[in-house]
Parts: structure tokens; C-alpha cells; sequence
């Protein structure tokens, strides 16, 4: 039994990539929460301080600062991360959107799972997968040892047909993790 599912280089690749980049960058974005809270507890802590009279409020505040300086920069890279990756995705269409005959594939079979593009062909066996995650209208598929997706698909590109068959295969093969 074989699933094959592919997609083109288009606007639903570059949302599930955007999609993708988003669901791995979740550690990125909580720590910039706690930057956050950090900043403003230092700097509320040392304005306390300060209307107190107590000389230690510069040494508190500076704290605060430097949390502030810390998310600004953490803020920047993230941002200069997504245009970078939007950027870099936006090339690869371009480049690959003149030839129709230019897909990518994910094939399911029994043994393993195998992708492939024009750039790149990789053929895991299940083994390597623990589980799947369902984000959105995505599926992520993470390798042992990691926290981050390795593979993804979008759900439009899979041909209702096929859909309960495939699901079927994957379930016997990985847990999803919700």
C-alpha cells in the first residue's frame, strides 16, 4: 500500500511553510514573554524603589534595561528570521513555479516514509518517527530527539480519496500528539 501526495511550488507551499516556521519558533516567542514580564518587574520594582527614596532603584532599574535590551534584540532577530526564511521561500517558488512539472512528493508506503523535490530526496523509516502532530490544516511529522517538525504536508494536498486510507497507515505506524 503507497500514499503518494504532492504539492506545488505555490502560495499554499509558502503558507505551509510560513506555517511550519511559526510552530518551530514557539520557544523563540516564549522567551521573549519572559523577557517581558522580567522587564516590567524590574522596572516596576525599581520605580517602587525610586519613589521610596532608596538608592538601590538605579540598581534594579538597570536590570529592567537590560531585560528591555535583551527582548528588543531577541525581537529583531525573529523578525529578521521571518523576512529572511519569507524571502528565501519566495525565491524557491519563483524559481520553480515556470515548470509545472516541478513537484514536491511524499510517499507513504508500509516500510517507510520518502520525500523528495528538486533538491532534495530523503527516505525514513518509520522507526524514526515517534509521533505526528496535527496543526491547523497541517500535519508535522518530528524525528526522535527533536522538537521541531522534520516533515510537514498540508491537508488540501491530499486527495479526499486517498485521505481515510492514509490516515489509516500512519496511526498504525506513529501515535499523534495533540
Amino acid at each position: 500500500m503507497e500514499f503518494k501526495i504532492t504539492g506545488k511550488y505555490n502560495e499554499t507551499y509558502l503558507e505551509e511553510c510560513l506555517t511550519l516556521w511559526k510552530f518551530s519558533s514557539k520557544e523563540a516567542f516564549n522567551s521573549v514573554k519572559t523577557y517581558s514580564i522580567c522587564c516590567l518587574a524590574y522596572l516596576a520594582i525599581g520605580l517602587l524603589y525610586y519613589l521610596r527614596g532608596k538608592s538601590i532603584s538605579l540598581f534594579i532599574s538597570s536590570f529592567g534595561l537590560a531585560c528591555f535590551l535583551l527582548l528588543i534584540i531577541q525581537l529583531l532577530n525573529i523578525y529578521q528570521l521571518k523576512t529572511r526564511t519569507k524571502k528565501n521561500l519566495l525565491a524557491r517558488i519563483e524559481k520553480y513555479k515556470t515548470n509545472p512539472t516541478v513537484v514536491r512528493e511524499l510517499l507513504f508506503t508500509e516500510e517507510y516514509i520518502k520525500y523528495c523535490d528538486p533538491e532534495m530526496l530523503l527516505k525514513l523509516k518509520w522507526v524514526a518517527f515517534p509521533y505526528y502532530q496535527e496543526y491547523g490544516n497541517y500535519i508535522f511529522f518530528f524525528l526522535n530527539e527533536s522538537k521541531k517538525p522534520a516533515l510537514s504536508m498540508s491537508k488540501i494536498n491530499i486527495p479526499e480519496s486517498i485521505e481515510k486510507d492514509l490516515f489509516k497507515l500512519i496511526n498504525s505506524k506513529i501515535p499523534i500528539r495533540s
